[in-house]
């Protein structure tokens, strides 16, 4: 309206953001990680042990809290495991959200139907704390939580509390203090796989966000 020009540099780390929480996602729902660790105190589980609570995304129900472009960008990495695709976000047009495949919802609708939650929502004025203890409690027994976003937008402690209790698994990048203080409990719960907010921290995961910015400047001074 003040003829201000504004850019959105955010979709420039889809990609690599992407790759990374289907990576957590792989590993998490396998126990890659957990299992991993086992194997380095010889306490590795070689009869299936864990199978009833390992899962596969291959025709899973996969759900997404936001369905901005780097969640468009995961159910893309992820069609190939056929899910089935679910999403709260009340800023998206349904009939968009029907040409990507995917299904919107309620927000706890979403969650208690998820076998695989993402949550991609960015910031907002508005949802601070959005999934809320309840919301994680709707999220069925050895549910999957992908955190890649932002902690803003979640009841960490309620999520916490819900690793901790052994209900669900999680796999998170990103947190509200960081880095979380060294006695932080959630360094030794056993089932959730952390990473140190490095989901864009690869050669070429942050260099489109510059062409974007160039790109830009350059259509503006033509």
């Amino acid at each position: 309206e003040r003829g201000i020009a504004v850019l959105a540099t955010g979709p420039g780390m889809k990609t690599s953001v992407a790759e990374m929480a289907v990576a957590m996602a792989l590993s998490s729902a396998r126990g890659l990680v957990q299992e991993h660790e086992l194997f380095r105190r010889n306490e590795e589980h070689w009869r299936h042990d864990n199978a009833k609570t390992d899962f596969t995304l291959y025709g899973a129900t996969i759900g997404f809290v936001g369905l901005g472009s780097i969640a468009r960008e995961i159910c893309r990495l992820l069609a190939p495991f056929s899910p089935n695709v679910l999403a709260y976000d009340p800023y998206v047009d349904p009939a968009v959200a029907g040409d990507l495949g995917v299904t919107l919802l309620p927000l706890e609708e979403v969650a208690a139907r998820s076998r695989c939650l993402f949550i991609t929502a960015v910031p907002t004025r508005t949802n601070r704390g959005l999934v809320t203890r309840d919301v994680f409690a709707a999220v069925p027994d050895n549910g999957l939580v992908v955190l890649v976003s932002r902690a803003y937008v979640v009841d960490f402690d309620a999520l916490v509390d819900e690793i901790a209790s052994g209900r669900l698994r999680a796999a998170i990048d990103v947190w509200p203090v960081e880095p979380p203080a060294p006695d932080d409990r959630i360094r030794s719960l056993p089932n959730v796989t952390m990473s140190p907010h490095r989901a864009a921290a690869v050669t070429g995961g942050r260099q489109l966000m510059g062409h974007y910015i160039v790109e830009d400047i350059a259509r503006q001074a033509g």
